[in-house]
């Protein structure tokens, strides 16, 4: 499964938002965003 699938799988499980899953993680929405959608690292 590509990481950012998987993470935001996890994330909608849990009922989190990204905006709130961001702050806990200490970086900018922006930024987690781009992981969600970013699949380089599943290759």
């Amino acid at each position: 499964m590509i990481f950012g699938k998987k993470i935001k799988e996890l994330r909608e499980e849990h009922g989190m938002v990204q905006r709130k899953l961001a702050a806990a993680l200490d970086i900018d929405t922006p930024m987690y965003s781009k992981i969600e959608t970013f699949d380089r690292w599943s290759r």
